[in-house]
């Protein structure tokens, strides 16, 4: 793959995500201040929740999948909707479960409730997001970003309204399902255009891919057990208002979690291509390129963050959401290893260690949950911030050495940027 391909992809997807960031933002300001902690908290917590569900409709293969796509192009319709059908069982067979299990977490509040059945619609059409991974393995990334930029400007757009009328917080989670529908109805339009699609079960691709996918998924739900777990658990023991609180300081500091993705994505083909056309050493030395580019991105932004996050979050948020600038303070340190796993997934994927990736994961969920129980009653919402980079740090980075050697001194001298950065700022600061 070279880099005029490279770079055009990754200039997609970096402009999908810049686009988004840059509107986001300001319409996360609007609605912050419009819906107040409250509302937004219980927001927040339904969608931590379903979180879980959505990521077994996808049940981790996008990477799997999309290797899949790239290496059998003439199998790509069958692959498709073979998935297609799967997530379709799966959301139809899983579904009463997840009602049932909502309501056992002892949710009697009647708005929480509506809120909980409307988002349901979002997790359905996750269903329908395969044309994607055809996008990815053709590195034809720029539909996918049309589609989903169409999307999230007219929601955009919408959120604005919302809050001139006066909307209440049902016509705002209709708001985010109609963002998606316009996405996916998009992606699908653009696809059909170029390929035929018709329903066709490939039993021999879909039991590959589920055997391939099943470590990934359960790597993805103890992910996001580390990542969303503390939003249900800050709920349950301290309420929804500081569901509220923590979440803005969450999703400032996940704010360039899309750059490692974005590119680790766009990077994917040229490590592909190592494996299969160079030497074992030029291989590993692009994973860790790779991830260089991804942690010196994630320390500069942790590094601002520290610098300037409190006092941005006062003058942005006002008052009310204050104490999130702590959160974002402390929360944005554990995106320098999420942009370690995020790099060194794919070579993961590829050499298929994916046992490891589901080890890691495990371990980082069960310390993620251990911490809070133990720092929520104590610090409250900023205990579970420590508890989240903690758990970071063992299961991207610290587990590898007891189990991958291998990848662990690859991740550390993916890592190595940090200590370079901190020793050049001593000097600097020595000198002046």
């Amino acid at each position: 793959m070279n880099k005029k391909i490279l770079f055009k992809n990754l200039g997609f997807l970096l402009s999908d995500n810049v686009i988004k960031l840059v509107i986001g933002f300001f319409i996360s300001i609007f609605i912050a201040r419009y819906l107040g902690s409250e509302n937004l908290g219980k927001v927040n917590y339904v969608i931590a929740f379903l979180g879980f569900y959505e990521i077994l409709i996808i049940f981790g293969m996008d990477v799997t999948l999309t290797k899949e796509i790239g290496l059998n192009l003439e199998s790509g319709n069958k692959i498709i909707s073979s998935i297609v059908i799967f997530r379709i069982v799966m959301f139809l067979v899983t579904l009463p479960f997840w009602i049932l299990l909502f309501f056992m977490f002892g949710n009697s509040d009647t708005k929480l409730n509506i809120i909980f059945y409307l988002s349901l619609i979002n997790i359905f059409l996750t269903i329908f997001l395969a044309p994607k991974n055809y996008y990815q393995a053709m590195s034809l990334n720029k539909y996918d970003v049309m589609s989903s930029q169409i999307g999230y400007i007219v929601a955009a757009l919408l959120k604005i309204i919302f809050v001139y009328f006066h909307g209440n917080v049902y016509t705002y989670v209709l708001i985010t399902v109609g963002e998606k529908l316009i996405y996916i109805v998009l992606i699908w339009f653009f696809y059909l255009k170029k390929e035929k699609f018709r329903f066709e079960l490939d039993k021999f691709f879909l039991k590959k891919i589920i055997k391939e996918s099943f470590p990934l998924l359960l790597a993805s739900v103890s992910i996001f057990i580390y990542m969303k777990i503390d939003q249900l658990m800050v709920g349950k023991m301290l309420g929804m208002k500081q569901v509220g609180v923590y979440s803005i300081g969450v999703k400032l500091a996940e704010l360039v979690y899309f750059i490692p993705m974005a590119v680790s994505t766009a990077y994917f083909p040229k490590i592909l291509h190592a494996k299969k056309e160079k030497t074992v050493a030029e291989y590993e030395n692009e994973v860790v390129k790779l991830g260089r580019i991804n942690v010196f991105i994630c320390f500069i932004f942790s590094l601002g963050a520290t610098l300037f996050g409190k006092e941005f979050v006062k003058l942005v948020y006002g008052l009310e959401y204050i104490k999130s600038g702590e959160v974002f303070v402390i929360y944005s340190w554990a995106s320098i290893f999420v942009a370690l796993g995020v790099s060194h997934g794919n070579y993961m994927v590829i050499e298929e260690k994916n046992k490891y990736s589901f080890n890691a994961t495990i371990l980082g969920a069960i310390i993620n949950v251990i911490l809070n129980y133990v720092l929520i009653p104590k610090y409250g919402i900023i205990g579970t911030s420590y508890a989240t980079v903690i758990s970071q740090g063992i299961s991207s980075y610290l587990y590898y050495y007891f189990s991958f050697r291998k990848t662990f001194f690859m991740r550390t001298r993916s890592f190595n940027i940090v200590f370079i950065l901190i020793n050049e700022i001593k000097k600097r600061r020595s000198n002046g």
